[in-house]
C-alpha cells in the first residue's frame, strides 16, 4: 500500500510540474510587436529617403531646364538674328 501511495504521489508531482508552463504571452507579444514596428519604421524611412531623392532630382532637372531658357548665348554671332521685313513696295500715286 505504501508503494502505491508513493507511486501515486510521484506521478502527481510529475504531472503538476508539467502543468505549470507559465510563458508570459503578453511579454512575448509585446516583444514581437516592437520588433515588427521597428522594421516597419526602418522600411518607411528608407522609402521616404528614396522618394525624397527622386523628388530632389526631378526638381534639379526642372530648375536646370528653366535656367537654360533664361541664359543668353555667349556667342552673339551664332545667335539667331531677326529676319528683317521686306521693304515696302512703292506704288506710284494715282492721279485723278
Amino acid at each position: 500500500m505504501k508503494k502505491y501511495f508513493l507511486c501515486f504521489a510521484g506521478s502527481t508531482i510529475l504531472l503538476a510540474a508539467c502543468g505549470t508552463n507559465n510563458n508570459d504571452q503578453a511579454k512575448v507579444k509585446a516583444l514581437i510587436d516592437s520588433t515588427v514596428n521597428a522594421r516597419v519604421a526602418a522600411h518607411d524611412a528608407e522609402n521616404a529617403r528614396k522618394n525624397d531623392s527622386i523628388i530632389n532630382e526631378a526638381a534639379k532637372i526642372k530648375a536646370q531646364a528653366m535656367n537654360k531658357d533664361l541664359v543668353l548665348p555667349k556667342d552673339t554671332a551664332s545667335a539667331k538674328k531677326p529676319i528683317a521685313s521686306p521693304a515696302p513696295m512703292h506704288t506710284p500715286p494715282v492721279h485723278k
